[in-house]
Formats: C-alpha cells, sequence, structure tokens
C-alpha cells in the first residue's frame, strides 16, 4: 500500500513530460505576409531550397503554457518557402525586364529580439542570385543579405503576426531589389544595393571585439566588448553586444556585467558609421578603505544605465580595425550615495574578423 502513492506520482510526471514533449513539438503556423499580386518583369529560372531544415520550418518560437511551464515552438508556413517565393513573381515571360535569374535559398529564419526595450519581429534571409547566360549556364551574381523588423500593432496583436508583418517587410524589399538585379548592366557590380555581397561564397558571420575608455574630471570607465554578428544588410541595421565594464570614481571601484547593450547603427558612408549604444550594468563595488567602514552590505552593488553616441571608422564589407570617437552620460545608483549623473568623452577601438 505504501508503493501506491509512489507509482502515482511516477505516472503523474510520466505523463506530464510526454505531454510537454507534445508540447515542444508543436508549430506555431503563420502566414506568409499578406497576399499581395505576384510582381511582373522578374524571369526565374529556378528557386532551390539549400537549407537543411524541414522546407516549411524558419525557426523556433518560445512560447509558455500555464502562465509560468516555457515551451518551444516550431515556426512553420503552410507550403515549402521555395513555392511561397516563387509565387511572388508572375511566370509571364513576355513581360520579362531583362536577365533571368537562378535563386539559392541559404538562410531564411524568423526570430523575435528586444530592442531599445522593445520587442520586435526579425526576418533573417540569405539568398544567392545567378544569371542564366545565353548556354543556360549560371554565372553567380552575389547574396543579398535580408535582416527586416516589424513590430505587431494594435493589443492582440503577437508573435503570428508579428511574425507575418516581418515577413511583409522582406517581401517588399525583395522583390524591388531582384526588379534591380533584373535591369543592371552585368558589368554594374553592386547595382546600387548595399546588401548585395559579391561573389559565391557564403557569408559568415563577424567577431567584433573592442575596448572603450571613457573619462570625465572625477571619474573614467573601461568597457570591454563583443559583437558577433551577420553582415550589414542595410544603411541601418541593429546590433546586440556583451560587455563588461571597469568603473574608478573617487569614493569606490567597481566590476559591472551588462543586462542588455542595444546599439542602432547608421551607416554614413563605406568608412563612417554612427552608433548610439543604451547599455544596462549591475555590478559590484569595492570601497575605498575610508569609506568601507560606514557601507551596509546593500552598497556591495551599483546600477547603471549609460546612453552614448559615437562615430566610428567602420569599413563596409571588409575586416580589419575599427575605431572612433564619441559622448556618453552614465547614471548610476548605489543605496548609500542616490543617483549619479556623469558626462563622459569615448574614445573606442577595435578589430573586425
Amino acid at each position: 500500500m505504501h508503493r501506491l502513492p509512489f507509482l502515482l506520482l511516477l505516472f503523474t510526471l510520466f505523463q506530464s513530460n510526454l505531454y510537454s514533449q507534445r508540447m515542444i513539438y508543436d508549430s506555431l503556423l503563420v502566414d506568409f505576409g499578406h497576399p499581395k499580386e505576384p510582381v511582373n518583369g522578374i524571369k526565374i529560372d529556378t528557386i532551390i531550397d539549400e537549407r537543411k531544415e524541414n522546407p516549411k520550418f524558419l525557426g523556433v518560437y518560445e512560447s509558455t503554457k500555464y502562465l509560468y511551464v516555457p515551451v518551444d515552438r516550431y515556426i512553420a508556413i503552410k507550403k515549402p518557402l521555395a513555392d511561397e517565393i516563387g509565387a511572388l513573381f508572375s511566370h509571364d515571360d513576355g513581360n520579362a525586364l531583362g536577365r533571368e535569374l537562378k535563386l539559392t535559398i541559404k538562410e531564411f529564419t524568423l526570430t523575435a529580439r528586444s530592442q531599445f526595450f522593445s520587442k520586435k519581429y526579425v526576418t533573417q534571409a540569405m539568398i544567392a542570385v545567378s544569371e542564366v547566360d545565353s548556354s543556360r549556364t549560371y554565372q553567380s551574381i552575389g547574396n543579398l543579405i535580408y535582416e527586416e523588423y516589424a513590430a505587431p500593432k494594435g493589443f492582440k496583436s503577437g508573435a503570428k503576426e508579428g511574425y507575418s508583418a516581418s515577413i511583409d517587410v522582406w517581401k517588399q524589399h525583395f522583390s524591388a531589389d531582384l526588379v534591380k538585379l533584373s535591369v543592371c548592366p552585368g558589368n554594374d557590380g553592386f547595382c546600387g544595393l548595399p546588401n548585395l555581397y559579391l561573389g559565391s561564397q557564403s557569408l559568415k558571420k563577424n567577431l567584433m571585439p573592442s575596448l572603450e575608455v571613457s573619462w570625465w574630471i572625477d571619474a573614467w570607465l573601461v568597457d570591454g566588448e563583443i559583437i558577433f554578428a551577420r553582415p550589414e544588410s542595410s544603411k541601418r541595421f541593429f546590433r546586440k553586444a556583451f560587455s563588461l565594464r571597469y568603473r574608478n570614481q573617487p569614493k569606490f571601484q567597481s566590476f559591472e556585467f551588462n543586462f542588455s547593450n542595444d546599439q542602432l547603427n547608421f551607416r554614413l558612408s563605406d568608412l563612417l558609421v554612427t552608433t548610439l549604444k543604451s547599455k544596462l550594468f549591475l555590478g559590484i563595488n569595492l570601497w575605498d578603505e575610508n569609506e568601507y567602514k560606514h557601507r551596509g552590505f546593500e552598497d556591495i552593488f551599483v546600477l547603471d544605465y549609460s546612453l552614448g553616441q559615437y562615430i566610428l571608422i567602420n569599413p563596409f564589407g571588409k575586416k580589419g580595425l575599427t575605431g572612433g570617437i564619441g559622448a556618453m552620460a552614465s547614471a548610476t545608483y548605489v543605496y548609500s550615495e542616490g543617483f549619479d549623473i556623469k558626462p563622459f568623452l569615448t574614445v573606442q577601438m577595435g578589430v573586425k574578423f
């Protein structure tokens, strides 16, 4: 009789585990954007999906069940991705603008991301484009890179609407890019497209470590930062970074770890980028000897929010040294000291691999 409660507990756990496994492999079915009239003038020879996933699979979405149980759900569309992309274009060859194109899907992923304290839904894609010449062989043009953001509108909007909206943004940009490629002369390399990377090789993410030194009259900071991100896909692009900070002020020093480091970038030229950085840190204080005996346990911690504007040398599409200058405001909170806001001048140096 004593075994009965134990067996019932095992049965309950086993049953709930089976149910949780079923939920993990559940799918979030999203629309491939809103239906639109096919684009005329673009002649597509073939579309190949080189991704290793299921052709209807576009990512993983984390939701919750019963208020607190995390559940991973596959993001899926109704038709294979190659078919959905093919349906964007008219198959009337009589209206073709120019070059006949072959499309190869190398990446197409839906994801969600927090950006400056708001949630955005993102479509990331890499489409290789080749031209079909007169002998019916393929000549590589390059890779089109995309990172398109959208936010659901309305109180009742959620993940399904957000992902579909980001696909809509991608469809608009992708169709416009293919129109340009169709009419662009073969000797005009980039065809005026900032997201076109020449060559047939798949592009890899960039690793970008940097060191940032900031100072003012009575304080100085050192931030070590690492970014691991896809190549730029537009003149306006967003990055997330991980960073550590050392702070030196008259009464204490601190070692801080970032909760968030959001960076909004605008490319000014092939050489220059302006960057807005928003950073949130939590750190541990080391008080000076004369201050230590007057401090309680709650004074061990420091909370910091920093907002800075920078102009950086960061060559487009090239690896090597990066760097620049900027100005930053840092707002710190320590229990016994209250809030303290300081301005800083900043110098940044880094490397892009």
